[in-house]
């Protein structure tokens, strides 16, 4: 079989424990974790696909208060606290999101082993 076309792409959180020989094969890119910034519009990014995905009428954008309270967690995290938050709002019959419905959940920061940026 002729593989020489094929392309692999691989992430590591860091390239030095990499070996060597596999190193030396790859062409390595450093992407700098976002600015708050490009982190908000993240955030915004998610919630307006999950408000796709979800359907039931959801507004297209959410609060910036809501977008404040991801500041510093992993666009993961950010998910997972995002739906939590649509999931208690749609429980109590609203389209928004409130402050008071977004989880207080330990982060993976907080915590020993981190993926992600």
């Amino acid at each position: 079989m002729d593989v020489s076309r094929v392309r692999f792409f691989l992430t590591a959180n860091d390239a030095t424990k990499i070996p060597e020989p596999l190193l030396s094969h790859m062409t390595v890119f450093h992407i700098p974790a976002p600015d708050t910034d490009q982190h908000r519009d993240v955030v915004r990014s998610i919630y307006a696909a999950l408000a796709r995905e979800i359907g039931l009428g959801l507004p297209k954008t959410v609060s910036e208060e809501v977008v404040y309270l991801a500041e510093g967690l992993s666009p993961r995290e950010a998910r997972v606290r995002m739906e939590c938050a649509i999931a208690t709002a749609v429980a109590d019959g609203r389209k928004r999101i409130r402050v008071s419905d977004w989880p207080e959940i330990p982060t993976a920061a907080s915590q020993k082993r981190r993926i992600g940026f």
